[in-house]
């Protein structure tokens, strides 16, 4: 992306880097106000977007393999919708964060999965998801523009809070009524 960019005025890195900072933190103060998971995870994958676009300066080189740490962020949202869909296919239509609280006693598979999705996204080492936070921090911090590299970190951390929440309902919440009974048993054996 940079090398294609390579041409254009010193005006076109300010503008990629507002509209990084505008994707950053409109994303995170968003999804920490959303209580559905899939409107959380859309509003972070706009705050990694702004992660990719920290890097993606005119003029500057292009790594090789920096690529898939940035699609590594996609990935991670891409695992939690897929989890969703392994739910709404076993008849567990919720989407609210709330309505997986203790989730980690009916469906222990999809609790560990959806642990190891929030993990990584949230930047939590050694996952996936914190080598390419680190990577682009500190591609900002030798870059010339520590300024960014400290509001990446920061931004990281505020992000972290609400990918831990979801952790925190499926393994600390007391459990709902949807995870009881014959439908705790029909989604053990959809997942299984």
């Amino acid at each position: 992306m940079s090398h294609g960019l390579a041409g254009l005025p010193p005006i076109w890195t300010q503008m990629l880097m507002a509209i990084a900072v505008a994707s950053l933190l409109l994303g995170n103060v968003v999804a920490i106000a959303q209580t559905n998971l899939k409107r959380m995870l859309a509003y972070s994958a706009i705050a990694n977007a702004g992660f990719v676009l920290l890097v993606s300066r005119p003029g500057r080189p292009w790594l090789p393999g920096s690529a898939q740490f940035h699609h590594r962020l996609c990935d991670d949202h891409a695992g939690g919708f897929g989890l969703i869909l392994v739910l709404s296919r076993s008849g567990f239509e919720h989407d609210e964060i709330a309505d997986f609280k203790a989730c980690q006693h009916a469906i222990p598979l999809l609790a560990a999965l959806m642990l190891v999705v929030m993990f990584s996204t949230a930047g939590v080492p050694p996952f996936i998801g914190f080598w390419a936070k680190l990577w682009i921090i500190r591609r900002c911090s030798t870059g010339g523009i520590p300024g960014w590299a400290s509001f990446a970190v920061v931004i990281s951390v505020v992000g972290a809070f609400y990918y831990l929440r979801v952790v925190w309902y499926m393994y600390f919440e007391a459990p709902e009524d949807q995870f009881n009974g014959s439908k705790k048993t029909a989604y053990a054996s959809d997942l299984s």
